[in-house]
């Protein structure tokens, strides 16, 4: 069986939004919190303790700069 993550965890979002020319440092920036933290979400190294809130925020920068 394989499993995939579903569309809306913080893991996909970063991964998207880098696969749309973002950078971990431009993610960080507009979060305000360091590149390094963006980074290790994208590899599902760990997750932020506000996931809900977070996976909002990453969501609306996809949508504001029409990256989807």
């Amino acid at each position: 069986m394989v499993m995939t993550e579903p569309i809306n965890t913080t893991t996909h979002l970063v991964r998207r939004l880098r696969e749309v020319g973002f950078s971990y440092q431009e993610i960080g920036r507009q979060l305000g919190v360091h590149w390094r933290t963006v980074y290790r979400w994208g590899r599902d190294e760990n997750h932020p303790w506000t996931a809900t809130a977070v996976n909002q925020q990453l969501a609306g920068i996809l949508a504001a700069n029409h990256r989807i």
